[in-house]
């Protein structure tokens, strides 16, 4: 790890996540929208910057959703400025997995888009980028294959590791199927019939012949609605 507010040219940053832009305390991260991530986004970087910092937002959050992240809150979200005319976005920091999980795998975005908690589509996230951030067609179709793009190169990574560490082998099995399916889902043509999850893992060797065992549906564990654990 290293910290981005330190470059190697010495002079330091300063930097202000979104919760403490949008005047919450560290508690109420969870309270927040990527409705507010492009308002403030917009609000406090200026000028020739904006739209190059937009494009950067509008990655970063595709590929919070085609990793599923589900922890992605206002904290993990941030701005560096050395004077106020001279802001940008945070590199990206604080990415996992969470639904890789067993005890995770149904756990649900950390901010609302739309009102609600849900991994939204491709085609909702286009609609997301050009209204709220001002992207063009083909600026968004760039950031969707560089997440893709991304995701692919850093597979055999995966691989490695769960050779090197036996115990991560079933979460890195699991990682690269949410990887795949997140993948296609942030695309605009995606539908439910099309999802997919086993291409990536047969592409760096991780593939599992044996049958999924499946998952009992339970009423009292609804991600979208009052009985997520994570109403925040």
């Amino acid at each position: 790890m290293r910290r981005f507010d330190r470059p190697e040219s010495g002079e330091w940053l300063a930097v202000e996540d979104f919760c403490a832009l949008k005047g919450l305390d560290p508690a109420s991260k969870y309270s927040g929208s990527l409705e507010d991530l492009a308002k403030l986004l917009l609000t406090y970087v200026r000028g020739a910057r904006q739209g190059e910092n937009a494009v950067k937002l509008y990655t970063l959050l595709l590929l919070n959703y085609a990793v599923r992240n589900a922890d992605a809150h206002l904290k993990n979200f941030a701005l560096t400025y050395t004077s106020p005319v001279d802001v940008a976005l945070a590199p990206v920091y604080d990415i996992v997995t969470v639904t890789a999980y067993p005890e995770h795998v149904g756990d649900i975005p950390g901010l609302t888009l739309a009102g609600e908690k849900v991994w939204r589509t491709g085609k909702f996230l286009r609609q997301y980028g050009a209204g709220r951030l001002s992207l063009t067609s083909t600026q968004m179709t760039h950031c969707v294959e560089a997440v893709q793009t991304a995701i692919t190169d850093t597979a055999p990574q995966v691989r490695e590791y769960a050779d090197a560490y036996p115990d991560f082998r079933e979460i890195s099995k699991r990682m690269l199927t949410e990887w795949e399916r997140g993948a296609l889902d942030i695309t605009p043509a995606v539908t439910a019939k099309s999802r997919v999850g086993e291409t990536l893992k047969r592409s760096v060797g991780l593939s599992d012949t044996r049958k999924p065992r499946k998952v009992k549906k339970t009423v009292y564990r609804n991600p979208d609605r009052r009985f997520s654990h994570k109403t925040r």
